[in-house]
C-alpha cells in the first residue's frame, strides 16, 4: 500500500515552522535591541527582504532571516519600516555574521526571480533543518 502524500500547504506550514525556530535558536537575542538572550520563546522570525509574495528562492534561506522581539519586530521593524531601519538590520547581518555582504546584494538583486516550489524541494528543506 503506498503512503499517503502529505498535501503541499502542510509541508510550507511545516518548513515556515522549522525555519522561524532555526533562525530564532542560531541568533538567541533580538538582533535589534538585544534582549531575550537565551529565551526564544519570546523572539520572533523576520524576513529582513520580504519573500512571502515575491520570490519563494529566499523565503527559507537561513540568510534571509533574523530574531526579532515582539517590540522591534511590531513597533519599528513592521509600524515604522524605513530605509534607515532596513540598513541597520543589513548593518546587523553582517555583523553577527548571518549574512555577508555578497549574500545580501545576492538576495536583493534576486528576490523577484521565480522559483517553483516542489513537494522534493520542501521535503529535502524540513529534513535539513529538522
Amino acid at each position: 500500500m503506498r503512503k499517503k502524500l502529505t498535501p503541499l500547504p502542510k509541508l510550507v506550514k511545516k518548513l515556515d515552522e522549522l525555519w522561524s525556530l532555526k533562525i530564532r535558536q542560531r541568533d538567541n537575542k533580538c538582533i535589534l535591541c538585544g534582549g531575550y538572550v537565551n529565551d526564544i520563546k519570546h523572539l520572533q522570525a523576520h524576513h529582513w527582504i520580504v519573500t512571502r509574495n515575491q520570490s519563494s528562492k529566499y523565503r527559507w534561506d537561513l540568510r534571509n532571516g533574523v530574531s526579532l522581539c515582539y517590540g522591534c519586530h511590531i513597533h519599528q521593524v513592521h509600524s515604522n519600516p524605513s530605509v534607515e531601519l532596513i540598513n541597520r538590520l543589513k548593518e546587523l547581518c553582517i555583523l553577527n555574521k548571518i549574512a555577508t555582504p555578497d549574500d545580501i546584494e545576492e538576495i536583493i538583486n534576486n528576490r523577484h526571480e521565480l522559483f517553483k516550489i516542489n513537494r522534493i524541494f520542501l521535503e529535502d528543506k524540513i529534513n535539513e533543518y529538522k
